[in-house]
């Protein structure tokens, strides 16, 4: 198995691996596998002579070859945005789990504002109803009164 530093259309680079053909975007054959989990960057090496000295061309430039590195930006910038959307998908897991409660249960809503406009007596008091609209109130604000997306503290339920 060949690894291979690849540029797409957009100039972005990847690491890819490839078995038995060089691919046409390859940029690079890189032979150490550990790079395949770091974020790389491609830097242009000066070729140095034996005694150090970098090796010119006719126009006094060096000559150079392409190296692939670890960018620790990139790594650490990476790492932050995996964190990130773990974090993310937690929130988005207690959103979930919240709306499904108060979808589980505001029929009660629903049925105490019929009974009302139909002229019937309600099957809650107007303290039970005040404890579920309390409780609707809570899980709605919930988002913002989280510190600890790990140790949620949910509303009671009304019985």
């Amino acid at each position: 198995m060949a690894y291979y530093i690849l540029k797409d259309k957009n100039g972005n680079l990847s690491f890819g691996e490839r078995d038995g053909f060089v691919p046409k975007e390859a940029v690079l054959k890189v032979n150490d596998d550990s790079l395949r989990h770091k974020k790389i960057k491609i830097i242009d090496e000066p070729i140095l002579n034996p005694d150090g000295s970098k090796i010119l061309d006719s126009d006094g430039k060096a000559i150079t070859k392409k190296v692939a590195v670890e960018d620790p930006v990139a790594q650490y910038r990476y790492e932050q945005e995996l964190i990130n959307k773990k974090e993310q998908a937690k929130w988005d897991s207690m959103r979930a789990e919240r709306d499904g409660l108060i979808d589980s249960t505001i029929w009660r809503y629903q049925r105490h504002q019929q009974e009302i406009a139909l002229g019937k007596p309600t099957t809650l008091s107007a303290y039970e109803y005040a404890q579920w609209l309390t409780y609707w109130d809570q899980l709605r604000d919930l988002p913002d009164n989280i510190s600890d997306i790990d140790n949620i503290d949910w509303p009671n339920k009304p019985s």
